[in-house]
């Protein structure tokens, strides 16, 4: 009888597994760029969230670490639980149309900053590769430029889009008010 009084214990969920965790949220292939955005606006993340997110994005996709921009902006927004839609999305900053352009002004503010004179080679618009033959001078300079002109970017995006967010789930709501 003593039984009558005793709650049983209480279970948590399952956590999901990080596959899932990584995946959830992401756009399905073939999915628009406005449908993509309009679904992020609009999910369950908070404007923060969101901010986050496009802010990691932007802030890795500057980076001059080939190859590894949406893996790591991924692990960021989970570390720091941003938004992974937002975090993807803004990756694709950097592609191949503007990724000469990126990390030639990059190279170009941090020598600037750190005081350094370099002479860019001809072929460096058509081989990448030939930047890393400047040496040790031109790979400070792109860490430099790339830390400046990501810090910033990402402060910006993350001001940009929290405002543009929260704009349109008050325009939305405003809507259906009416």
């Amino acid at each position: 009888m003593d039984n009558l009084n005793h709650t049983p214990a209480q279970t948590k969920a399952p956590r999901p597994s990080l596959r899932k965790r990584i995946y959830e949220g992401l756009p399905a292939k073939g999915t628009s760029l406005r449908t993509q955005i309009r679904t992020l606006v609009f999910s369950d993340n908070s404007p923060a969230q969101i901010a986050l997110g496009a802010a990691i994005g932007v802030f890795l996709a500057l980076s001059p670490f080939l190859g590894i921009h949406t893996v790591a902006a991924l692990g960021l927004a989970l570390v720091f639980r941003a938004s992974r839609p937002a975090a993807v999305l803004a990756t694709f900053v950097n592609n191949p149309v503007t990724m000469t352009f990126i990390y030639l002004f990059e190279i170009k503010l941090g020598s600037y900053v750190l005081g350094y004179s370099l002479t860019m080679p001809e072929g460096i618009w058509k081989d990448f590769v030939e930047l890393f033959s400047l040496g040790r001078q031109a790979v400070l300079s792109i860490m430099t430029g790339f830390l400046i002109l990501g810090l910033l970017s990402a402060i910006a995006v993350y001001l940009l889009t929290l405002g543009a967010v929260l704009y349109m789930r008050k325009a939305r709501a405003r809507k259906r008010e009416t």
